[in-house]
Protein backbone atom coordinates (compact mmCIF):
# COMPACT_ATOMS: atom_id res chain seq x y z
CA UNK A 1 0.00 0.00 0.00
CA UNK A 2 2.79 2.38 0.93
CA UNK A 3 4.60 1.72 -2.33
CA UNK A 4 1.39 2.32 -4.27
CA UNK A 5 0.64 5.58 -2.46
CA UNK A 6 4.17 6.78 -3.21
CA UNK A 7 3.41 6.44 -6.94
CA UNK A 8 0.30 8.67 -6.79
CA UNK A 9 1.07 12.09 -8.30
CA UNK A 10 1.20 14.96 -5.81
CA UNK A 11 -1.67 16.84 -7.46
CA UNK A 12 -4.02 14.02 -6.41
CA UNK A 13 -2.80 14.05 -2.83
CA UNK A 14 -2.75 17.83 -2.28
CA UNK A 15 -5.28 20.31 -3.68
CA UNK A 16 -5.47 23.97 -2.72
CA UNK A 17 -3.23 23.38 0.32
CA UNK A 18 -5.50 20.57 1.55
CA UNK A 19 -3.79 17.29 2.27
CA UNK A 20 -5.02 13.74 1.68
CA UNK A 21 -7.56 14.71 -1.01
CA UNK A 22 -7.69 11.30 -2.69
CA UNK A 23 -7.81 9.50 0.66
CA UNK A 24 -10.73 11.62 1.84
CA UNK A 25 -12.54 11.19 -1.49
CA UNK A 26 -12.21 7.42 -1.22
CA UNK A 27 -13.21 7.50 2.44
CA UNK A 28 -16.58 9.15 1.67
CA UNK A 29 -17.89 5.74 0.71
CA UNK A 30 -17.32 4.28 4.18
CA UNK A 31 -16.80 7.12 6.65
CA UNK A 32 -19.14 9.85 7.91
CA UNK A 33 -18.32 13.46 6.97
CA UNK A 34 -17.73 14.22 10.67
CA UNK A 35 -14.71 11.90 10.61
CA UNK A 36 -13.40 13.08 7.24
CA UNK A 37 -13.51 16.78 8.10
CA UNK A 38 -12.20 16.74 11.66
CA UNK A 39 -8.83 18.18 12.58
CA UNK A 40 -5.77 16.00 12.91
CA UNK A 41 -5.60 14.16 16.24
CA UNK A 42 -2.74 12.52 18.01
CA UNK A 43 -2.99 9.32 19.97
CA UNK A 44 -2.05 8.58 23.53
CA UNK A 45 0.57 6.14 24.67
CA UNK A 46 -0.42 4.05 27.73
CA UNK A 47 2.60 5.03 29.82
CA UNK A 48 0.65 4.81 33.09
CA UNK A 49 -0.12 1.15 32.44
CA UNK A 50 3.27 0.29 30.95
CA UNK A 51 5.17 1.71 33.94
CA UNK A 52 2.97 -0.40 36.24
CA UNK A 53 3.18 -3.58 34.18
CA UNK A 54 5.24 -4.26 31.04
CA UNK A 55 7.99 -1.71 31.72
CA UNK A 56 7.98 -1.94 35.51
CA UNK A 57 11.15 -4.01 35.95
CA UNK A 58 13.09 -2.18 33.26
CA UNK A 59 12.11 1.20 34.74
CA UNK A 60 13.20 0.16 38.22
CA UNK A 61 16.48 -1.31 36.96
CA UNK A 62 17.36 1.87 35.09
CA UNK A 63 16.28 4.38 37.71
CA UNK A 64 17.63 2.53 40.77
CA UNK A 65 21.03 2.31 39.04
CA UNK A 66 20.86 5.94 37.91
CA UNK A 67 24.06 7.92 37.45
CA UNK A 68 22.17 10.88 38.90
CA UNK A 69 21.58 8.97 42.14
CA UNK A 70 25.19 7.74 42.29
CA UNK A 71 26.48 11.27 41.70
CA UNK A 72 24.19 12.74 44.36
CA UNK A 73 22.07 14.80 41.97
CA UNK A 74 18.87 12.83 42.65
CA UNK A 75 17.80 11.37 45.96
CA UNK A 76 17.35 7.58 45.89
CA UNK A 77 14.45 7.72 48.38
CA UNK A 78 12.61 10.31 46.29
CA UNK A 79 12.94 8.16 43.14
CA UNK A 80 11.83 5.07 45.08
CA UNK A 81 8.81 6.95 46.44
CA UNK A 82 7.78 8.09 42.93
CA UNK A 83 8.01 4.53 41.59
CA UNK A 84 6.22 2.97 44.58
CA UNK A 85 3.39 5.52 44.53
CA UNK A 86 2.93 4.92 40.83
CA UNK A 87 3.05 1.11 41.20
CA UNK A 88 0.52 1.17 44.03
CA UNK A 89 -1.75 3.55 42.07
CA UNK A 90 -1.55 6.13 44.86
CA UNK A 91 -0.44 8.79 42.38
CA UNK A 92 0.03 8.99 38.66
CA UNK A 93 3.70 9.77 38.09
CA UNK A 94 3.84 8.65 34.45
CA UNK A 95 5.17 12.01 33.23
CA UNK A 96 7.83 12.24 35.94
CA UNK A 97 8.95 8.67 35.29
CA UNK A 98 9.04 9.33 31.53
CA UNK A 99 11.24 12.40 32.03
CA UNK A 100 13.54 10.62 34.50
CA UNK A 101 13.98 7.65 32.16
CA UNK A 102 14.71 9.83 29.15
CA UNK A 103 17.16 11.98 31.08
CA UNK A 104 18.99 8.94 32.43
CA UNK A 105 19.14 7.18 29.06
CA UNK A 106 20.28 10.38 27.31
CA UNK A 107 23.00 10.83 29.95
CA UNK A 108 24.18 7.25 29.53
CA UNK A 109 24.30 7.51 25.75
CA UNK A 110 25.71 10.98 25.18
CA UNK A 111 27.70 11.80 28.31
CA UNK A 112 28.88 8.41 29.61
CA UNK A 113 28.87 6.76 26.14
CA UNK A 114 27.46 3.50 27.53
Amino acid sequence: LMEFVATIPTEYKIRHSKLKCILKKMGKTWLPEKILSRKKQGFGVPLRKWFRQELRDMTQDILYSSHFIREGIFNHDAIRKILEEHQNAKRDHQHRIWVLLNLELWYRMFIKHE
